[in-house]
């Protein structure tokens, strides 16, 4: 499926070193991207409100986050892919890193505002209602995240991009996020014990960690590692 969206949407795809062929990259992994978390922002967001989870909701938030990283990418690909010129003799590339940054900064900010969120909810406990449907919506939605962090990871080697790279790793902290809302429904309905804010806890504090560790990386490039 990845190879026939880039044999499809990209021309000269394997001219991974032409700016044009690195932006049409970029415009397709923005595209299918977008598309993918405006769908799940969407459906969570109407299951999170008919069972009242926490949990839910702010993994639809974190969708819609996405979205905005995802216009971060298409600015970040339109400028850092611009040839050098007579006030930049190195190019443009660092920007990429800038934009990284930004984006990594995005997904701390987001795992703050879930814990943040859990500890009211530990404070104030709410009830969840079960849904069958928020099961069938939490699932496709870890296969979604889990596709598309391969698709961002596949791209992001074959053009060496940091950004998609980090997108990548965004998309798994998704994904690792979700399949913990996942359990902790399911085992409300087993069990009927409400763990919703304490999972959704661990889920900031899994994003918060991933957050860093893109930055990190990110920012040892800006100071010391030359851009390719």
């Amino acid at each position: 499926m990845i190879d026939f969206l880039i044999q499809k949407f990209v021309k000269n795809y394997e001219d991974t070193q032409s700016f044009t062929t690195r932006r049409s990259y970029g415009n397709l992994s923005s595209a299918v991207g977008l598309f993918i978390n405006l769908f799940l922002f969407s459906t969570k967001l109407i299951i999170g409100l008919l069972t009242n989870s926490i949990a839910i909701m702010a993994d639809a938030i974190n969708n819609l986050s996405d979205c905005f990283s995802i216009i971060l990418m298409v600015l970040s690909f339109s400028m850092s892919t611009k040839p050098a010129d007579e006030k930049h003799p190195y190019g443009h590339s660092r920007l990429e890193y800038i934009f990284s940054s930004l984006i990594t900064i995005l997904v701390i900010y987001i795992g703050v505002k879930l814990v943040v969120a859990s500890f009211k909810k530990i404070i104030h406990p709410e009830v969840i209602t079960f849904n069958i449907y928020s099961l069938i919506v939490l699932i496709v939605a870890i296969v979604a995240k889990f596709w598309l962090s391969k698709f961002y990871y596949k791209i992001s080697k074959k053009i060496d991009s940091d950004l998609l790279m980090a997108t990548s790793v965004d998309s798994k902290s998704d994904c690792i996020s979700t399949s913990i809302v996942l359990i902790s429904v399911v085992v409300f309905k087993l069990t009927g014990l409400n763990i919703d804010a304490y999972i959704g806890l661990l889920g900031g504090v899994i994003i918060i960690k991933n957050g860093f560790e893109m930055i990190t990386d990110t920012v040892d490039k800006l100071l010391g590692t030359g851009a390719s």
